[in-house]
């Protein structure tokens, strides 16, 4: 079956719903049609609940995307699939039932408070230079194998150097000299989709990809980000933001896409996708928030919070130079100098 026009049909069936809940179940009308191809989707609730489980980690998220799915099956005069989707609901909400009976019942046990630990100044250096030799025993794991002639790589090589790229992101600024020159200070998980790009992106709005952009076709060579897509907050204080990649993200990119061309998708070129070294292209799709800090987390140790805090805190533990070189590296970083201030610095300087 072709693509139909879902909002239309919802409007049908709700016609006093308002405009973001249309767009909500148009979103997931089209994530699951981008998927199976078709819209015979509908009727293969069990292929459904497959891929819902594997796409939304959060059971929250899952719950709210089967109501949405339940109204779609319903618009589409299939009720027998919407009381299937419906079934899908209940059992989560046993779970969620029974998670919630056990907290209440953990809470009842009146367990001591265990005091918050207070992490010093030096607990922090402690930090920076853990993460620092983490990016670098990765590196040197890498190199052990890596070479530029070779034409082939086991799947557990890819991996490691793909695991680098994610690290370089946020671990190579680690290395410099000056923090507060750093070109590319670890930013929040909007490296997740990263989408490869040749030239300039023309309209700079309603994007729902970031860019690595390289200035023609047949040149191997990126060498800026644009971020049109990142926290909201932030954007409004930035906008659009290109960022210069610097010497040492741009070594560990030219050796990913090199080992990844047969692998990454040319019909839509995102950076990282999950489960990309499946054969079956369908079965693979944009990191969710969830799955993107679990990884994060799984290579470096840390989470996306603790790298940027860690980083922060080491660079104003010195005196804080003009607010000027402040500003700058708060807009690489993709905040405002508030936020980096109250809620990243965990070592209070006064600026001078």
């Amino acid at each position: 079956m072709s693509k139909i026009n879902i909002i239309e049909k919802v409007k049908i069936l709700k016609p006093t719903v308002s405009q973001r809940v249309l767009r909500n179940h148009k979103s997931v009308y089209n994530v699951c049609f981008k998927h199976f191809k078709n819209d015979d989707f509908i009727n293969n609730t069990k292929d459904i609940k497959t891929f819902f489980e594997s796409r939304y980690t959060n059971i929250k998220s899952r719950k709210s995307n089967y109501y949405i799915l339940k109204t779609i099956c319903l618009s589409l005069d299939k009720k027998d699939k919407a009381e299937e989707i419906d079934c899908f609901c209940k059992d989560i909400n046993k779970i969620m039932e029974e998670e919630k009976k056990k907290m209440l019942e953990s809470i009842d046990k009146e367990e001591p408070v265990k005091p918050v630990p207070v992490i010093e100044e030096d607990e922090w250096e402690v930090k920076f230079q853990d993460i620092k030799q983490k990016y670098l025993n990765k590196k040197a794991e890498v190199s052990k194998f890596y070479q530029t002639d070779k034409k082939s790589y086991t799947i557990a090589q890819l991996k490691k150097i793909r695991d680098l790229l994610i690290m370089s992101f946020y671990c190579s600024c680690y290395l410099e000299d000056d923090l507060y020159t750093a070109p590319n200070p670890p930013r929040r998980n909007e490296i997740r989709f990263m989408y490869l790009h040749t030239g300039e992106i023309r309209n700079q709005t309603g994007h729902n990809y970031n860019f690595i952009i390289k200035p023609i076709s047949n040149l191997d060579y990126y060498h800026k980000i644009t971020y049109t897509k990142y926290k909201e907050s932030a954007k409004i204080h930035h906008g659009v933001q290109n960022i210069k990649l610097c010497e040492e993200i741009k070594e560990v990119l030219r050796m990913y896409l090199k080992t990844h061309k047969n692998i990454i998708d040319k019909s839509e070129p995102l950076l990282f996708m999950k489960n990309m070294y499946v054969c079956d292209i369908k079965n693979r799709y944009k990191y969710s928030t969830e799955a993107w800090s679990k990884l994060l987390k799984n290579i470096t140790g840390y989470t996306c919070n603790e790298i940027r805090k860690t980083f922060v805190s080491k660079t104003y533990k010195k005196l804080m130079p003009r607010t000027n070189a402040i500003q700058q590296l708060a807009y690489r970083m993709g905040h405002n100098v508030k936020t980096a201030l109250e809620h990243y610095n965990k070592i209070p300087k006064k600026v001078k």
